[in-house]
């Protein structure tokens, strides 16, 4: 059950984590306008820190987040997560909006989380809160 409830808040998590890191590295520098340009795409997820804790190849197999083109105030996202001791792939969709250059409220079975992302060239980190811990995903964008 502690199990269960872990991978459920790692993958809500995950999916607000990645639509969350997109600034690129020039911070207060990046728009509104040029984060929703650059988050667009599919963003395979290398590292995921609960509390300092790794996740990536303990608890998490692979993982992944599209951020699709926003059309209007709101763009949708599909996040992938396969545990290593399932065989279905977990999928959450929902939306996400650009508050700043460098915060992201994203919004998935009525839960809503804000997230830091930073984007420098095809890497992304997103930065945040997970039931108290600190929050660290990083992920590169899929060529």
């Amino acid at each position: 059950m502690k199990m269960s409830n872990l991978k459920a808040g790692l993958l809500f998590m995950t999916l607000f984590a990645v639509a969350a890191l997109s600034s690129c590295n020039k911070d207060d520098d990046t728009t509104p306008a040029e984060l929703k340009e650059q988050i667009a795409g599919i963003w395979d997820i290398n590292s995921f820190k609960v509390g300092g804790t790794e996740y990536m190849d303990i608890v998490v197999e692979e993982g992944s987040i599209e951020y699709k083109s926003f059309t209007g105030a709101k763009g949708d996202f599909v996040q992938t997560v396969k545990y290593l001791d399932e065989d279905p792939e977990e999928t959450i969709e929902g939306e996400y909006e650009v508050l700043s250059g460098t915060s992201v409220k994203m919004t998935a079975d009525g839960e809503s989380y804000t997230v830091k992302i930073t984007i420098d060239g095809d890497n992304l980190q997103l930065e945040g809160k997970q039931d108290g811990k600190s929050l660290l995903i990083k992920a590169e964008k899929r060529q």
